[in-house]
């Protein structure tokens, strides 16, 4: 969950926000990994302020899919760990 403040300067406040997200890896013993993940966002309260009036709360919702490519490695006593992964987004349409 998401909890925003108000903007001092455009006196705007995102609704409060749900983002749920699921991942799945397949890991190797050299470190390498690959993967998905899949993303829920929903905003479960309309924003606030003169903006989010015109735009009747700007209440949305989206859908990720993503591929995920993960490397680990412990290099002495330390952990080493990089990922690289792109969330694209299947938007919903405003429902009233």
């Amino acid at each position: 969950m998401i909890f925003d403040t108000q903007n001092p300067d455009t006196h705007y406040q995102n609704g409060i926000l749900s983002d749920l997200e699921a991942t799945a890896i397949k890991r190797f013993k050299c470190g390498a990994g690959f993967g998905v993940i899949d993303s829920w966002i929903q905003q479960l309260t309309d924003g606030r302020g003169t903006t989010a009036d015109w735009l009747n709360g700007f209440s949305r919702r989206a859908f990720g899919v993503s591929p995920i490519v993960t490397f680990s490695k412990e290099i002495g006593n330390q952990d080493l760990g990089l990922n690289a992964r792109y969330v694209h987004e299947f938007r919903q349409p405003q429902t009233s």
